[in-house]
């Protein structure tokens, strides 16, 4: 019986090591498309259009700026400050979620109403076990009724044989 357990326990999980998979990679290819984020291997070697678009307006402050940068760019320092807070208020996530969270909730939802689905399919609730027994129970004393029936009728049939043959003249 514990083989048996086992043996059920790791095909289960041998079954859901495919969709845990796509699920892990999924996430790390919505990873990339997060705000910021860097590019994936063969495409992080160019400049992404952000990367230069950045660059020109770090340069342009630099080159226009140049007293401001040596005082310490309190822009720079506030921007940090509010993004460091609005991320401390909100425990990490945006207030409103991004396109990526929403794709993810949708497809763990779905994820999970098909495990549920299958879940139920799969398993024989108790009302349907006392359902199943009621109906082998009641076919077992009809079959034994059709028995005691089919007997009688034997029994008859048996008997009238029986009164034929012996009413029946010899032939020698």
């Amino acid at each position: 019986m514990l083989i048996a357990m086992i043996n059920n326990s790791f095909q289960e999980i041998e079954d859901d090591a495919d969709v845990e998979w796509k699920f892990a990679r999924a996430k790390l290819w919505f990873s990339y498309f997060e705000e910021g984020r860097t590019l994936p291997v063969p495409f992080n070697l160019v400049p992404s259009p952000k990367s230069v678009v950045s660059m020109v307006l770090w340069l342009r402050d630099l080159v226009l700026f140049p007293v401001r940068r040596q005082s310490g760019d309190q822009k720079g320092d506030m921007e940090l400050n509010e993004l460091g807070q609005s991320k401390d208020s909100s425990g990490g996530s945006s207030p409103c979620p991004s396109r990526y969270q929403k794709v993810m909730k949708r497809l763990i939802k779905r994820y999970i109403l098909k495990a549920q689905t299958d879940k139920e399919s799969d398993e024989v609730n108790e009302g349907e076990l006392k359902e199943i027994k009621q109906d082998i129970s009641s076919l077992r004393y009809e079959l034994l009724e059709d028995k005691s029936t089919n007997m009688e009728e034997l029994a008859e049939l048996i008997r009238r044989l029986g009164e034929k043959l012996s009413l029946e003249p010899k032939h020698q």
